[in-house]
């Protein structure tokens, strides 16, 4: 597990949230992606402008993790929150994310979604600083967790 806790908060034992819960909120539509460290750097990273594909990478990503995914706890000073790392879409993803029981029945928010900028232990494997994953790396466990975006209907 690594011992280097994120900017703002102390590093605390977790996971806090249940994997399986966030994921059910998020594939119910109880979902925000917050914009400047998650939404926007998305964009950035992947060259993309599409709202919906943009929500589509995060949504997937969320999806995609698994117990392994797991990095560590953080105490910030409004939630605490869970950070896992995964590679999704070729890249190496740090994933910042707590529930937010304030809404009714709770709601997954995504507060980071970004290539990491120091590298990333998780249980798994160690994601390294900027995201920037080797071909060899992308092969395995790891490519069968990347999840295309699906279709939306506009309907």
């Amino acid at each position: 597990m690594s011992m280097m806790p994120g900017p703002g908060g102390k590093q605390i034992r977790g996971p806090v949230w249940d994997l399986h819960r966030v994921q059910s909120l998020v594939r119910s539509g109880c979902f925000y992606l917050m914009r400047t460290k998650a939404f926007d750097r998305i964009a950035e990273t992947l060259g993309i402008d599409d709202r919906r594909a943009i929500t589509a990478v995060a949504r997937d990503g969320v999806l995609a993790l698994d117990e392994d995914d797991y990095a560590h706890s953080l105490d910030q000073i409004t939630n605490k929150m869970d950070v896992y790392g995964i590679v999704h879409r070729s890249w190496g993803w740090y994933v910042k994310l707590y529930i937010d029981e304030e809404v009714e029945g709770g709601e997954t928010t995504v507060c980071s979604f970004h290539p990491p900028e120091f590298a990333l232990r998780t249980r798994r494997q160690t994601i390294p600083a900027g995201g920037v994953v080797a071909a060899e790396e992308r092969t395995g466990d790891e490519e069968d967790k990347r999840v295309e975006p699906e279709e939306e209907n506009d309907a």
